[in-house]
């Protein structure tokens, strides 16, 4: 019987077994082998890190030209140091792996004399609790995850694909940002002044906090942005430029332009003042659901048009201005809770419809009720 116990008994248990009769230890996790680099090292030659290696202080300086590939490990630090510095202005890269938990992330300036900038590449890798500081730089950023890691820019270039950005904003003045199939998540990019932003088939979700741009450029297209407390603004007056795009649930509205704004094809829902602007070239959207669709300041209604486009359940007006000479053509506007359109001395293009409106459903133009 016993014979047969054993015969039948799984290798596993048999070793079990074996190795109890004669007292041996089984089964036991090897230790992980050690880094091939140690904290502080400065590297001279493209490097893999072939372990996880946490340090106390800084972690790793590379020579221009350098690559360091994480292999797949992280590079921990604890809350203080830099976890990679750069020298020298040429190209260096930051791949496959993760690095967390440093005062300053990554570290890299170009040469502030003749504004040559580095060049720098991070792909394939997760950087949390890390801020990153790029400084007169060339960045990509591709297939990666940034958590709680603000990046601190100064004349600078990045640019953002197929990656995650939470609680990860981008600040600093005199840069240009581009962000490509990415998600935005608790935070914003060119949250500072005189910054150009251009998004472009992405996902921002403010869950309370600014959207870009605060002053400068910004052109937005083919992307939703939903959940910010405050709207998206441009406060120099260099005009935003918003095409095939979604805004929605940003309560305090969605675009505060100081100068001009150019929106087509393009949707608003339950944003505030939707759009608060000078000047404004409106054609093919849609306002749904907000406090007010389109707001105009009166000393520049003249230079602006709105066609084609929809206005439902606002629950102020479709469209307000007290300006003169705001052009309007082939507008619906139906259940707003006060004006439809309210526009006196309009450039009537003809073919606006209006109707059950709040108080009146147009002024300053005649408009169809069918």
């Amino acid at each position: 019987m016993t014979s047969a116990l054993f015969h039948r008994a799984p290798a596993r248990l048999l070793a079990v077994a074996v190795a109890t009769i004669l007292g041996a230890t089984v089964f036991s996790t090897p230790a992980e082998a050690a880094p091939n680099i140690a904290c502080g090292a400065h590297l001279t030659t493209n490097t893999t890190l072939t372990a996880n290696l946490s340090c106390t202080g800084d972690g790793v300086t590379l020579d221009p030209g350098v690559t360091l590939d994480l292999g797949g490990h992280r590079l921990s630090g604890k809350g203080t140091g830099t976890g990679v510095q750069a020298l020298g202005t040429t190209a260096l890269s930051v791949v496959n792996g993760t690095l967390s938990n440093w005062s300053v992330g990554i570290q890299v300036s170009g040469n502030e004399d003749t504004l040559e900038p580095a060049i720098v590449r991070l792909s394939g890798v997760t950087i949390t609790k890390a801020p990153l500081n790029l400084q007169i730089a060339t960045i990509t950023i591709d297939k990666s995850a940034l958590c709680d890691s603000p990046i601190q820019l100064w004349v600078t270039t990045l640019t953002i694909t197929n990656s995650t950005l939470r609680r990860s904003s981008t600040l600093g003045e005199m840069n240009h940002v581009d962000v490509q199939k990415s998600r935005v998540i608790g935070g914003g990019v060119g949250l500072d002044e005189n910054n150009s932003v251009s998004l472009t088939d992405s996902v921002f979700d403010g869950t309370g906090s600014l959207v870009p741009v605060v002053c400068g450029t910004a052109t937005i297209t083919r992307s939703t942005v939903k959940n910010y407390t405050h709207p998206v603004a441009d406060n120099c007056g260099e005009g935003l430029t918003i095409v095939d795009s979604t805004f929605r649930n940003n309560p305090n509205g969605a675009i505060l332009a100081g100068g001009s704004v150019s929106i087509s094809g393009s949707t608003f829902r339950k944003s505030g003042v939707a759009v608060t602007a000078y000047t404004a070239t409106v054609s093919n959207s849609t306002f749904v659901g907000n406090s007010t669709g389109i707001l105009l300041a009166a000393a520049d209604g003249s230079t602006s048009t709105i066609a084609s486009s929809t206005f439902r359940y606002n629950s102020g007006s479709g469209i307000y201005t007290d300006g003169t000479g705001l052009a309007l053509g082939g507008n619906t506007a139906v259940r707003n809770g006060v004006y439809g359109i309210h526009a006196p001395g309009a450039v009537d293009l003809g073919g606006n419809v209006a109707r059950k409106n709040g108080a009146t459903d147009c002024v300053g133009l005649v408009c169809a009720t069918y």
